[in-house]
C-alpha cells in the first residue's frame, strides 16, 4: 500500500488550528470563544484530531483540573503542508 496523501484542514479546521498555536494549547472553551465557532463543534474536532493522533488527551495539573490539550508533531507538520506559513514554524521551535 503507498502512502497517505496528506489530509487537507477546512478554512474552519486551520482558524481552530491557528488559535492553538497561538495559545500553546488547545482548550475547547478557548478556541471557541477565539473563532467564534460553537463549544460543540470545536469538541468534536478535537474529540476526532485526538483520535488521529493530531492533540493529546486532555491534560490535568497538579491538582486535577483540566488544562486542555496539547497539538502534536503531526498536525504541526500538517499545518505546514497546509500553507499555514510561519505560524507552524515558530511552534516548532518554541518546543
Amino acid at each position: 500500500m503507498g502512502a497517505l496523501a496528506s489530509p487537507r484542514l477546512s478554512d474552519r479546521e486551520m482558524r481552530i488550528a491557528q488559535a492553538a498555536i497561538a495559545r500553546g494549547r488547545f482548550v475547547i472553551r478557548e478556541i471557541a470563544e477565539a473563532t467564534g465557532e460553537s463549544r460543540d463543534w470545536v469538541n468534536d474536532v478535537a474529540k476526532r484530531w485526538q483520535v488521529l493522533g493530531w492533540l493529546t488527551q486532555v491534560q490535568r495539573n497538579a491538582s486535577g483540573h483540566q488544562i486542555g490539550r496539547h497539538l502534536t508533531p503531526t498536525l504541526s507538520a500538517l499545518l505546514g503542508a497546509n500553507g499555514s506559513g510561519g505560524q507552524a514554524d515558530e511552534a516548532d521551535k518554541a518546543d
